[in-house]
């Protein structure tokens, strides 16, 4: 770890990392990571673009606030990027008190009572724990504590108030924390997994008991078993083609509204988004005697090189700040129309498929045989449809790599203003003119830069707009299309079995026959004990 921190605390090396990825025995399941951001405060604008594409993708977000400074503009600046983005809803928020700071525990609450009333205007009903990290680090460390900090922790001991309420919100925010870990967790990953695993055995328990109804009648019997059952199959296969062709149909016309929402949100003429970028762009201005201040001792190459340097830094923060936040935001509520739209044309086949079952059963009763039960159709999660695909969201530092032709076509001119200068120097020309050149020229190479940024973020942003729409919304459709297919159909399974190989019992041997009736016999107790359990677990994600 040591040789980690040597390297990531030196500018001169760490400027080539992307990331560092540590794996900690922390005492919690293996496939959690937990990731330490920097705020919205860092000096690079591409550092908030790949914190907004981390948090696009986390389930839990813990945003830790200093209770020496209490909520700091950069604070509210980076909480309220999380909020255009339209991901505020899950997270928690955590006071990190120093003892030293505060006079009094009164002291202190009033400061997080001020830190609260601030978070409520960006979040109602904050959740927010309150705590010393630095105590409960020494606490966990005390036998390795070097004596300024055994000093230092000693006399935090003595103060009990303070150290009482943090060990209480400690405490708070561990069981808070563990509930997120496991039981909402695995809630998240096994909702819809227990859905279908109920459906399934659903489905097993019914073709066994209707094994066992054909073993217990004669041939005659059977047959008319199995042609109810055959005409039920073809009209579960015409509810079936029947959805597949709506769904299908409805494909169509959700990806056309897909399509125009994005084309409109992305046009470069109308679209806002575009809009904004063209307004910054044109406004953004450098003050005069920031020309000459670059000329002094530099080189007039250097200077319009520092010149670009500035404006890319700015164009960044605008994009990361304002755009993207936007970005983010549209791409979750085409998510949420694509949910919407396929929900009102499903509906109709929910009931369909419920009418279907209660005919099927309805029949199955008036020859005495065993009912099929079925629950209520629900709609896939969106996020959980996501994952069985692999599906990440689109990067938003995709769209900032803008800059490498910027800085291509300005190094070009360099070249053209060097060759230039050198020719008027053949013609003697005068030295006090030279400067005021120069600054027209950085003038001019500032206009030709806010030009050709300009068309290279149009550029992009084109490009950017066909990824979203056919990479990622498109792909999102189609999945979720098919999800939901499944979901409707797969409570026919009860039903859909081979009567062939049913009536084929019939005509056994008596012994033979009890022998398979037994096995099925064997096979309904396993089902059922598995149906209790399954129903145990759904009670325990649900309590």
């Amino acid at each position: 770890f040591s040789d980690h921190k040597a390297y990531t605390g030196d500018d001169a090396l760490a400027v080539y990392l992307k990331d560092i990825q540590l794996q900690i025995n922390a005492g919690l399941d293996d496939d959690i990571e937990m990731a330490d951001c920097q705020g919205s405060d860092s000096p690079n604008p591409l550092h908030l673009a790949m914190i907004q594409d981390y948090l696009l993708r986390t389930n839990l977000i813990l945003y830790v606030i200093s209770g020496r400074t209490g909520l700091r503009q950069a604070d509210i600046r980076f909480l309220s990027i999380i909020r255009n983005m339209g991901i505020l809803d899950n997270i928690l928020f955590i006071v990190n008190i120093d003892f030293g700071e505060h006079e009094s525990l009164q002291e202190l609450e009033k400061l997080l009572e001020k830190i609260t009333e601030e978070l409520s205007l960006i979040k109602q009903n904050p959740v927010i724990y309150r705590f010393s990290a630095l105590y409960n680090l020494f606490r966990a460390e005390k036998d390795r504590l070097n004596d300024r900090q055994k000093s230092r922790f000693e006399q935090w001991e003595r103060e009990t108030e303070f150290t009482t309420y943090s060990d209480q919100e400690t405490a708070r925010f561990e069981t808070d924390l563990a509930q997120k870990f496991k039981k909402d967790r695995y809630s998240l990953l096994l909702k819809n997994h227990v859905e279908r695993m109920a459906v399934i055995l659903s489905g097993l328990l019914h073709r066994t008991r209707i094994q066992q109804d054909i073993l217990s009648h004669d041939s005659q019997k059977a047959a008319l078993f199995a042609e109810s059952i055959r005409r039920h199959q073809g009209r579960v296969e015409q509810v079936e083609a029947l959805i597949r062709s709506t769904l299908d149909g409805a494909m169509d016309k959700i990806k056309s509204m897909l399509r125009s929402d994005i084309d409109r949100f992305f046009d470069l003429r109308y679209g806002a988004v575009f809009q904004e970028i063209a307004a910054f762009i044109k406004n953004y201005s450098i003050p005069s005697g920031k020309y000459e201040e670059y000329l002094k001792g530099s080189r007039f190459s250097n200077a319009l090189y520092l010149l670009f340097q500035e404006f890319r830094l700015a164009a960044d923060s605008f994009m990361a700040e304002n755009i993207n936040p936007q970005m983010a935001r549209f791409i979750r509520e085409e998510e949420k129309k694509i949910a919407e739209n396929f929900a009102a044309v499903s509906s109709t086949y929910a009931a369909m498929i419920r009418d279907a079952m209660t005919e099927y059963n309805e029949e199955m009763e008036s020859m005495g045989m065993s009912l099929v039960s079925h629950g209520d159709f629900r709609m896939p999660e969106m996020s959980m449809v996501r994952n069985s695909i692999g599906l990440a969201f689109p990067p938003a530092s995709v769209a900032m790599q803008y800059s490498v032709s910027i800085r291509t076509n300005a190094l070009m001119r360099l070249g053209l203003y060097s060759a230039v200068k050198m020719l008027k120097r053949l013609f003697k020309k005068k030295a006090q003119y030279e400067r005021e050149e120069q600054i027209r020229a950085l003038k001019y190479g500032m206009t030709r830069l806010k030009r050709d940024t300009e068309k290279s973020l149009a550029f992009h942003l084109k490009d950017y707009r066909e990824n979203v729409k056919y990479q990622y919304i498109f792909r999102m459709a189609d999945a979720f299309s098919d999800a939901i297919f499944r979901s409707l159909t797969e409570h026919f399974g009860g039903y859909i079995t081979d009567v062939s190989k049913m009536i084929g019992f019939v005509h056994q041997k008596q012994t033979d026959k009890d022998q398979m009736r037994k096995l099925f016999q064997k096979i309904e107790a396993v089902v059922e004990n598995l149906q209790q359990r399954l129903q145990h677990l759904k009670q325990d994600i649900i309590a």
